[in-house]
């Protein structure tokens, strides 16, 4: 219950209210419910998966009302698309990361893809940090993750990180190897340290996003041109506009099969 509460507090009460608690209290089934999108349903799976991961307060199918689907179709990107419900109750039962793994990369690794990337949005994103933290060093990992305007972590974390002298001296210190979401920011510190990245990672969001503060915390610790900030708020439109350069100059855009002409 201490990390539900902390999570609420941080993502705001009155956003919270304003919403309902009905979408925050969903039931947890296992495996996590998920949307599919294959490039093409005749010759087989691509060799990448995508696998998008949702806002607190957003569905799987919000992807493609949005859009993002749809762009990256047109974009022509060698992939296939999971869009997964791991809503807010697996955050609260701390599941949230055990599905991921359990529910869709291992099946995924099983299925032949051999390049696996997580895509999420806001609270999605803490997901997508959260895995690649835990699973950094396992043979099963992802390849790569673009975090969309991520939820940082709660405000005591975020501020015991400020208080301590910012990610990487915080990361030498005792207070650092805690639990909660600290695995994330230790395992950032530590990816900077010795300048390697794997999994790859991206990372978008707003100028005036309501996270701003944490996320540019978060973006010193990764390659300059892995990081995008543009104007915008923790909104869709913001989200959308990132999604489309990302694909626009993003790792996938200089693929040879990038401008293929879409099947029907």
């Amino acid at each position: 219950m201490r990390m539900w509460r902390r999570i609420v507090h941080s993502i705001g009460v009155t956003v919270a209210l304003r919403a309902g608690y009905r979408q925050l209290l969903r039931r947890c089934p296992v495996p996590v419910k998920i949307l599919s999108d294959s490039l093409s349903r005749d010759t087989g799976r691509a060799s990448r998966l995508i696998v998008m991961l949702p806002g607190v307060y957003n569905l799987p199918e919000d992807f493609i009302d949005k859009g993002f689907i749809a762009a990256l179709r047109a974009h022509g990107v060698d992939a296939d698309v999971i869009m997964a419900d791991v809503h807010f109750g697996y955050f609260s039962d701390r599941t949230a990361v055990a599905r991921i793994h359990d529910d869709i990369v291992i099946p995924a690794r099983k299925h032949g893809y051999r390049d696996i990337w997580l895509v999420g949005i806001s609270l999605g994103g803490f997901g997508a940090l959260a895995y690649a933290s835990v699973y950094a060093n396992h043979a099963d990992q992802i390849n790569g993750l673009f975090v969309i305007a991520p939820f940082p972590g709660t405000g005591d974390i975020i501020q015991e990180i400020r208080s301590l002298g910012g990610p990487l001296p915080w990361s030498q210190t005792a207070a650092s190897e805690q639990g909660d979401e600290r695995i994330i920011w230790r395992w950032l510190a530590a990816q900077h340290r010795i300048r390697a990245q794997q999994p790859v990672m991206y990372f978008g969001t707003g100028t005036t996003d309501r996270y701003i503060g944490a996320q540019r915390m978060l973006a010193e610790l990764l390659p300059p041109a892995h990081c995008r900030f543009i104007e915008g708020g923790h909104t869709w439109e913001t989200w959308q506009q990132l999604w489309h350069a990302f694909l626009d100059d993003g790792p996938w855009s200089i693929e040879p099969l990038a401008k293929r002409p879409l099947q029907s």
